[in-house]
């Protein structure tokens, strides 16, 4: 199964193509970071993010389209707001192509990887690179998180499956 990890942010959107294999191992496929300028207006910004995505979409034909949600903070208004464009874009996309999409908060994310909801960068890239094959050290915290994003779905899937074989011994 391939699977597309997003991390969305109107500057810098990090982008993961996942693949589960044999024996549960999971192999990254693909990285990617899309940049935005703050000089672009924002119609541009957000086609440049949805060019970027869909050109993975159509390239490694994920069936699952796993997103961070949304953290909104109070102080930040205007910032959540420029998040939820993007991340409607995003949800667009996997509309468009007929992708399961599934969410995670970041701080499930970090429980499930490092076993503590505010795990740092340095522990979140540790485990990322124990838990996945990939070429080479990843040091963009934005492709951290969008792997980290594809991990925590695919474990999760492993668990689902787990319990429906328990379920299927007992009756």
């Amino acid at each position: 199964m391939v699977l597309i990890g997003i991390d969305p942010a109107l500057v810098t959107t990090g982008v993961a193509i996942v693949e589960t294999g044999a024996g549960r191992s999971l192999r990254a496929i693909a990285t990617e970071e899309i940049k935005t300028g703050s000089e672009e207006a924002l119609p541009l910004r957000l086609q440049k993010i949805y060019t970027g995505i869909q050109r993975a979409i159509v390239s490694y034909q994920p069936s699952v389209l796993i997103l961070e949600k949304l953290y909104s903070h109070h102080r930040h208004p205007q910032t959540v707001s420029l998040l939820g464009h993007v991340r409607g874009v995003v949800c667009l996309l996997a509309a468009e192509h007929k992708l399961k999409l599934v969410e995670y908060a970041a701080t499930r994310v970090c429980k499930a990887l490092v076993g503590k909801g505010q795990a740092s960068l340095e522990q979140m890239r540790l485990m990322v690179h124990r838990m996945i094959s990939i070429q080479e050290a990843v040091s963009s915290e934005h492709i951290i998180d969008a792997l980290a994003l594809a991990i925590t779905y695919a474990h999760n899937l492993r668990w689902e499956e787990l319990d429906l074989k328990q379920y299927d011994r007992k009756h």
